[in-house]
């Protein structure tokens, strides 16, 4: 609790958040995504501060956004009206949200994401960001605990802002059978909710069926914490050459 910590304890949220009583002196409430930029209010200390405006979108992101804010504030005395100024510049790191390319109008992201929280808040986000067109996501559970049932359930629910969902092999097979992850059983999941999935044998027949599937407008989310068997030139080629 703050009464016990060493270091000075600065609490943030986001309006609607579970704060447990304590009301956060930097508060944060998301907005709409608007000319590719995601909109957010800011109150300190109850005070509101002018709209701020990122490349990023997400919730998840708007909270990542209000702690750096609160840090370098609060912590290094800089003034928030510069750091306001200065996050739209802002333009991410490699593997979140990384637009690679967008072949024959279609949108390629790489994005990090493999646990079921960040995949869902990675899909709200791009989905938010691009309302028009399908959204495909495209997963390669290959972490140790991607690869385990741990989250057997949790994936079904993830993949909801997805308009269709494509998996690839495991990332790693050497997982007892009782404790892999049961691709099979997620898809049949998937399908039960009204959500098309499908998991397929291999890198190429993904791009084959994305190559065939997607259209001008859609985009195509890649999500994997490895190299993803090197999807990522081969889909952008496969894309621009079709």
């Amino acid at each position: 609790m703050k009464e016990c910590a060493r270091a000075e304890v600065a609490w943030y949220a986001l309006l609607g958040d579970e704060t447990f009583g304590i009301a956060p002196e930097w508060l944060g409430a998301a907005g709409a995504v608007v000319m590719g930029m995601q909109e957010f209010d800011l109150y300190v200390g109850g005070v509101a501060c002018p709209r701020a405006r990122m490349v990023l979108p997400g919730e998840h992101n708007v909270r990542n956004a209000i702690a750096a804010i609160a840090a370098a504030a609060q912590g290094y005395g800089a003034r928030i009206t510069d750091l306001l100024n200065a996050l739209p510049g802002f333009q991410g790191v490699r593997r979140r949200q990384d637009l690679l390319g967008e072949p024959n109008g279609v949108r390629v992201y790489d994005d990090f994401a493999h646990h079921p929280t960040a995949v869902e808040e990675t899909l709200r986000a791009l989905r938010a960001k691009h309302p028009e067109g399908r959204l495909f996501a495209v997963f390669e559970p290959r972490s140790a605990t991607a690869c385990r049932n741990l989250h057997q359930g949790a994936y079904a629910h993830a993949f909801g802002p997805a308009d269709r969902v494509l998996f690839a092999p495991l990332g790693r097979t050497n997982i007892a059978a009782d404790e892999r992850l049961d691709l099979d059983r997620l898809v049949a999941d998937l399908q039960k909710a009204g959500k098309p999935a499908e998991a397929f044998p291999s890198i190429d027949a993904i791009v084959a069926r994305l190559v065939e599937e997607t259209a001008p407008g859609d985009t195509v989310a890649l999500l994997s914490n490895g190299a993803f068997g090197g999807i990522h030139p081969k889909l952008l080629e496969a894309l621009r050459r079709r």
